[in-house]
């Protein structure tokens, strides 16, 4: 699995989103296991994603993201003068808006992760995508 690191603008500010080992093993321990982690992400049975759920996903993803780019020894690191602070789940909830117009986000964040440079069936990474 690679560190995956992109970012998204809300209200004129970049904020990083990271999916790597570290937040992964925050998904099997809030969800259970991979399987339900993904699970969250989609409405499934006619039972829509709770915002509980999606609020405490993007907060993880978010906070590593900027922890990345906090630590002096990450390839992601930003040099600057003071380091970013983590974000709230009740913070991120304002920008769920903003993260959310680019729908499918964390999804391609999992499969970037996964990828491993080898070529790889078309179908297989739609199904990635779409939670099938």
């Amino acid at each position: 699995m690679k560190d995956v690191l992109i970012h998204f603008e809300a209200n004129e500010v970049s904020y990083p989103l990271a999916f790597n080992i570290n937040v992964l093993e925050v998904m099997q321990d809030k969800f259970g296991s991979f399987t339900a982690f993904a699970d969250s992400l989609s409405s499934k049975d006619g039972d829509e994603p709770k915002m509980k759920d999606i609020k405490f996903i993007y907060t993880e993803c978010i906070n590593e993201g900027i922890d990345m780019e906090n630590d002096p020894d990450c390839v992601h690191f930003i040099k600057s003068d003071e380091t970013r602070p983590f974000l709230t789940e009740k913070q991120v909830g304002r920008l769920i808006g903003s993260i959310t117009d680019k729908a499918g986000t964390i999804k391609q964040l999992v499969v970037k992760s996964n990828d491993s440079g080898k070529e790889h069936d078309e179908d297989e990474e739609k199904n990635l995508m779409t939670g099938q």
